[in-house]
């Protein structure tokens, strides 16, 4: 598996993942620095709030509002650059890229309100990438092959890999959203990853009754 990497003209890197036989595990290439990456939106666009009620960080990004919404084929950003549209520098396999409109951030702005001995406010750092799982915009994921799908798997072991190695990074969510009814603005086949600057409540709670369990029983 090569990575290649290169920049779009807003400055946000984008991956393609090559798979040559037979040495498909075997990672060559480099990664770009993700610490390096411009900052997407303006200054204020973004932040981390403290909920005290539920005692939870809660991430805004107002930016999101401009994001793309249900564009024709014709139009598809991830699909290869035509004269209406598409933002893919070239032929890929599998690619990853930094989300356009992301709600966290390597570099954010600093946030647009004062925080307060209740109410906390931190920069929204983390980061917030789009993978792509094929070239073929008709395709969704049950429909790839199963070769395809391996190739997925090793790209989400790539990019998990790297993202847990920042700093800054606490969790690294993996994840596609299904259907218009959930959100999704865009049917080309992808999904998204989520490196958080925390470790979001509902796994922190999952983790201690796993480890409840585990100290009960010694056993997994």
């Amino acid at each position: 598996m090569n990575i290649r990497s290169t920049r779009l003209p807003d400055g946000r890197y984008f991956l393609f993942y090559d798979f040559l036989e037979p040495h498909w595990t075997s990672v060559t290439g480099s990664n770009p620095s993700i610490e390096d990456s411009p900052r997407i939106g303006l200054d204020h666009s973004s932040e981390l709030r403290w909920n005290p009620v539920l005692a939870e960080w809660v991430v805004t990004a107002v930016h999101r509002q401009d994001r793309t919404f249900l564009p024709s084929v014709a139009k598809c950003p991830f699909c290869l650059r035509t004269e209406e549209g598409g933002e893919i520098p070239g032929d890929y396999d599998v690619a990853v890229l930094a989300n356009r409109f992301p709600s966290l951030q390597p570099n954010p702005g600093s946030p647009s309100i004062e925080e307060s001995a209740l109410y906390p406010v931190r920069p929204s750092q983390g980061v917030c990438e789009v993978i792509l799982y094929s070239a073929d915009h008709q395709r969704t994921l049950s429909q790839l092959p199963v070769e395809q799908i391996y190739k997925l798997v090793l790209v989400w072991t790539s990019r998990y890999s790297q993202l847990s190695s920042l700093e800054f990074v606490k969790y690294v969510f993996i994840f596609e959203n299904k259907g218009e009814a959930i959100g999704v603005t865009l049917h080309h086949p992808h999904g998204q990853i989520y490196a958080y600057p925390f470790c979001p409540p509902r796994i922190s709670a999952e983790l201690m009754q796993s480890k409840l369990h585990h100290d009960k029983t010694r056993s997994m």
